[in-house]
Parts: structure tokens; C-alpha cells; sequence
């Protein structure tokens, strides 16, 4: 039998196509993301003015409420607090899931319930979260569920279980002063 179109003279697989590895932050874009950068994310317990992060002006803080499994990551949790602050004002951010029940493993993502006026859009609201936070490094993985504070007090009037359980169970992170 002849060669055919796609017919390499091998009987085995196909060799596998390599890509090349990308480099995070991409080298181009370096000078934007070190500004960026600069304005979001400070050193540890540098505090910013409070027009320059809505948190400092509209938000209390709670760090003190994380639990011993991320106290490690105490600082980048508040580097991430900010960086999402500043593409949306945030009424209330809760930790939920296995964190916040206790029972985390070194590789549990960080549950966060993000109370917010423009999450009235949630996948909108979250990809805006979720490209804040490709500005702070080194951070753990989160999954991000926004909602807007009249969605969330519709869950909770209707009991909604998941939403419930973030209320009952979650810890607080940061609310509205």
C-alpha cells in the first residue's frame, strides 16, 4: 500500500508537538505589569493612601480571621483583597469551603464569596476578579463566586443551601465599614 495524506510510513503514534514555555509575565508586557504592580501590590505591612485602594477607605480588613492553613499566605491573601478592590468596589468577601471548615490540604484552593454591586453579571464580575488577580504573585489558587448583595439576600431568603452554608460557615474576610 502507498503512502496516503497524513501517512508518515510509521505505524506507531504520531510524535507529540512541542510547545515552547511561555514565560509569566510575558517579557513584552513586562514595563505594564511592574506598573500595575506598583500600584496594587505592596511589600508587607506597607499600607496604601486610601485613593489608591478602595479597600483602605470602604473596607475593614479581617486577616485576623483566616484560619492557621493560610496564615502562611497572609500577605498575598491582602495583595489579593486589594487587587480586586480595585476593578470593583466590594461590600464583603467571605472564606468558605475547606479552609474555612478546617479540613484543608496542602493543595485546597482558597474559597472566596465576593459580595459586590457590579456582580450583578457573574461571569462578567468574575473574569474582572480573576484578571486582578494575574497581577499579584505568588498567590494561591481561589475560586472566585461573586454576587450581587440583592442576589444574595435573595438566596438567603429562599435558602438556598450552598448560600446559606457560606453565611452560616464562611469567615469573614473583609466587610463594609
Amino acid at each position: 500500500m502507498g503512502a496516503g495524506p497524513g501517512d508518515h510510513g510509521t505505524t506507531g503514534p504520531r510524535p507529540l508537538l512541542l510547545l515552547p514555555f511561555r514565560r509569566w509575565p510575558p517579557l513584552t508586557d513586562a514595563p505594564t505589569y511592574r506598573r500595575a504592580a506598583h500600584r496594587v501590590i505592596r511589600k508587607p505591612g506597607q499600607h496604601s493612601k486610601s485613593e489608591d485602594c478602595p479597600i483602605g477607605s470602604q473596607m475593614k480588613l479581617l486577616l485576623e480571621n483566616l484560619p492557621p492553613s493560610l496564615t502562611g499566605h497572609r500577605e498575598s491573601i491582602e495583595r489579593c483583597l486589594h487587587a480586586m478592590a480595585s476593578v470593583m468596589p466590594l461590600r464583603a468577601v467571605y472564606l468558605f469551603g475547606s479552609h474555612a471548615r478546617g479540613d484543608a490540604r496542602p493543595d485546597s484552593d482558597v474559597d472566596l464569596c465576593v459580595v459586590s454591586d457590579e456582580a450583578e453579571r457573574q461571569i462578567a464580575a468574575s473574569q474582572r476578579l480573576s484578571g486582578a488577580l494575574l497581577r499579584v504573585w505568588p498567590r494561591p489558587a481561589f475560586t472566585l463566586i461573586p454576587i450581587a448583595p440583592k442576589r444574595l439576600a435573595e438566596k438567603k431568603a429562599t435558602k438556598d443551601h450552598f448560600f446559606q452554608t457560606i453565611l452560616d460557615q464562611g469567615v469573614p474576610l473583609a466587610t463594609e465599614d
